[in-house]
C-alpha cells in the first residue's frame, strides 16, 4: 500500500512539473497543458486517499512542520521561477550590444512594421537542419517581436509537399508572404530584401519614376562606373518601375509618373520640354533636378521662378582631404531639418564636384521649402575656374564665399485637386552613380528624395545594415585567461566556499 501511494505521489508530481514547463514554453498551450495539469492534481488526490491514515500521523509529528515550512520556500522560489519563465516568454526584451547594431532592425524596417494594418504569415521553406534554418529564425523573431501582425512557420517541403505544391515552391531557402489573396516570393531574404517585400506586400499601387534622356544625362541602362544601373536595380526593389523618358517626342510627361529624374544633363533642355516639366508639377508631380557644376541645362531663369538659386561655383572641402578624398568632393554631415533628411542625422554624404544650390529669400506663395544639405565651415565656393584649372585654387575672402554652403533644395506648393508640387535640387549628380551610390548615406539620401517626390514614405528612412566580419583576437595570456577562468578559477572558488562551510560547521558541531 506504501509503495503504491508513493507511486502515485510522484507520478502525480512529474505530471505537475510537466504542466508547469508545458505552460512557460507555449504563449498559447493547447489542450496539453492544462490535461497533465489535472491529471497530475488526480494522482496526489489518489496517493493521500490511498495513504490517509499514515498521513495523519506524519503530519503530528514536529520534523513534518519543519519540513513543510521548507518545502512550501523551495515551492515558492520554483513557482516564481515557473512564473518568471512564462512571462519573460511572452513579453522580453532585446538588448543589442553590437557595435553595428546588426541584431536590430534598421529604422525603414521598424516604420514599415509600425505602419502595418493588415496580417502577413510568412511560411519558410528549409530544409530540416539546413544551414540556413537559423538565420532564418534569427530574423522572423526580430520582425515579431516588432509586429504582432506578422506570423512564420517554418516549413520542410518534404514533410509537407502539398503546402510547396500550394505556393509553387520548388526550392529550398523560399519566404512565401501572404496577405490574402496577396503573395510575395523571396529566396534567402536578408532584412533589407523581406523589408521590400512587406512593402509590396501591401498592395500599395506601383509608382513610376522616368528618367529623362536626351541631353547626355546618366543613364539607367549603363552599367560602367558611371551608369546608374544599380540605382534602377534598388528602385525596383522598393516597388518602383523605372523607365527613361525622351520628352522632346512626347506631348506631355506620360500619366502614370510620379517622379521624373533629371541627372546630369550636358545639353539644355528645349522650352518646349520646360513647359512639359512645369505641367507635369501643375498636377502635382515630383520633379528631382541633378545639375553637374558646368552644366546648368538652360534650367538657372526657370527655377530662379520657382524659388531655386544654382550658381556656377565649385564647392571645394579640405576636410574631406583629411578623411582621403578629393578637395573638390565635399563632404556633408550637416542636414536640414526635412522628412528625407531626418533619418540621416548620423550619416555622412559625399558629393564629388558640386555646385552651390539654394533657396531664394522670398520664395513664390504658398511655397515652402528647405536646403537640404549643408558644407562644413571649412568648405568655399571657387569662382575662380582659371586658378582651379590651374591648380592654384584657394580661398579669396572678396570672392568666393565661405562655409557652411548648401548643396541642395526642396521645394513644395499646393496644386489642383489637394495635391502638392514637389521639386528638388542637388548640384551634383555623380553621387548616384554606380561607383559612389553604395558608400556613406549616399543611397539613403537619393532613396528617401524619390520616395518623398513620389509620396511613398513608408520608404523614407535608412537602408538596412549589411554584418560586417569582426573576429576576436586574442593574444597569448588572453587566451590563458580566458581557459583559467571557467575551467580553473570558477569551479575552485566553488570547492573553496564548500570546505570553508564544511569546516565551520564540523566546529559547530
Amino acid at each position: 500500500m506504501k509503495s503504491k501511494s508513493n507511486l502515485l505521489a510522484l507520478t502525480g508530481l512529474v505530471l505537475l512539473a510537466v504542466s508547469g514547463i508545458w505552460q512557460a514554453i507555449h504563449a498559447t498551450p493547447p489542450i496539453v497543458g492544462p490535461l497533465t495539469l489535472g491529471s497530475g492534481l488526480l494522482l496526489l488526490l489518489a496517493a493521500f486517499f490511498t495513504a490517509r491514515d499514515k498521513f495523519s500521523q506524519t503530519v503530528r509529528r514536529r520534523s513534518f512542520r519543519l519540513g513543510l515550512g521548507a518545502g512550501m520556500a523551495v515551492f515558492a522560489a520554483l513557482a516564481l521561477s515557473v512564473f518568471g519563465v512564462g512571462i519573460a516568454s511572452r513579453h522580453h526584451l532585446r538588448f543589442d550590444l553590437s557595435e553595428d547594431k546588426i541584431n536590430s532592425l534598421a529604422p525603414q524596417t521598424l516604420k514599415v512594421l509600425k505602419d502595418l494594418d493588415h496580417d502577413v504569415m510568412i511560411h519558410v521553406f528549409q530544409k530540416k537542419g539546413g544551414k540556413n534554418a537559423g538565420q532564418a529564425k534569427a530574423l522572423l523573431d526580430l520582425y515579431t517581436y516588432y509586429s504582432d501582425r506578422i506570423n512564420y512557420q517554418i516549413v520542410n517541403p518534404e514533410e509537407n509537399p502539398g503546402l510547396a505544391r500550394r505556393f509553387k515552391v520548388r526550392d529550398y531557402g523560399v519566404f512565401v508572404l501572404t496577405n490574402g489573396a496577396n503573395r510575395e516570393k523571396v529566396k534567402n531574404p536578408e532584412e533589407r530584401e523581406l523589408t521590400n517585400a512587406l512593402v509590396r506586400l501591401g498592395g500599395d499601387k506601383v509608382k513610376k519614376v522616368y528618367f529623362l534622356t536626351g541631353h547626355g544625362e546618366l543613364s539607367l541602362t549603363n552599367q560602367k562606373q558611371n551608369g546608374l544601373s544599380s540605382l534602377d536595380k534598388l528602385l525596383k526593389e522598393r516597388n518602383f518601375s523605372t523607365a527613361e523618358l525622351f520628352l522632346a517626342k512626347e506631348e506631355k510627361v506620360p500619366e502614370t509618373a510620379s517622379v521624373v529624374v533629371i541627372a546630369g544633363p550636358e545639353k539644355p533642355l528645349m522650352q518646349q520640354e520646360i513647359k512639359k516639366l512645369d505641367s507635369f508639377l501643375a498636377r502635382g508631380g515630383g520633379l528631382l533636378i541633378l545639375l553637374e557644376p558646368t552644366f546648368d541645362a538652360g534650367l538657372t531663369k526657370w527655377l530662379r521662378q520657382k524659388g531655386v538659386i544654382i550658381k556656377g561655383n565649385l564647392i571645394l572641402d579640405p576636410a574631406s582631404l583629411k578623411q582621403g578624398g578629393n578637395l573638390a568632393w565635399p563632404t556633408v554631415m550637416q542636414y536640414g531639418k526635412h522628412e528625407i533628411t531626418a533619418p540621416l542625422k548620423k550619416t555622412a554624404s559625399y558629393f564629388p564636384l558640386s555646385r552651390t544650390v539654394a533657396l531664394a529669400k522670398n520664395l513664390p506663395p504658398k511655397a515652402t521649402g528647405a536646403e537640404l544639405l549643408l558644407s562644413n565651415r571649412k568648405a568655399w565656393a571657387e569662382t575662380n575656374m582659371k586658378e582651379l584649372e590651374k591648380g592654384q585654387a584657394e580661398f579669396d575672402q572678396n570672392e568666393d564665399q565661405k562655409g557652411p554652403l548648401p548643396l541642395g533644395a526642396i521645394l513644395s506648393w499646393p496644386v489642383t485637386k489637394g495635391k502638392r508640387a514637389g521639386l528638388t535640387v542637388i548640384g551634383d549628380a555623380a553621387f548616384i552613380s554606380n561607383i559612389h551610390l553604395l558608400y556613406l548615406g549616399n543611397l539613403d539620401l537619393i532613396l528617401n528624395t524619390i520616395s518623398y517626390l513620389a509620396r511613398q514614405n513608408n520608404l523614407i528612412s535608412i537602408t538596412p545594415k549589411t554584418q560586417k566580419t569582426q573576429p576576436l583576437l586574442l593574444k597569448q595570456n588572453e587566451k590563458k585567461l580566458f581557459w583559467l577562468i571557467p575551467v580553473v578559477f570558477l569551479p575552485g572558488l566553488i570547492l573553496l566556499t564548500g570546505l570553508i562551510v564544511y569546516i565551520r560547521r564540523r566546529r559547530v558541531l
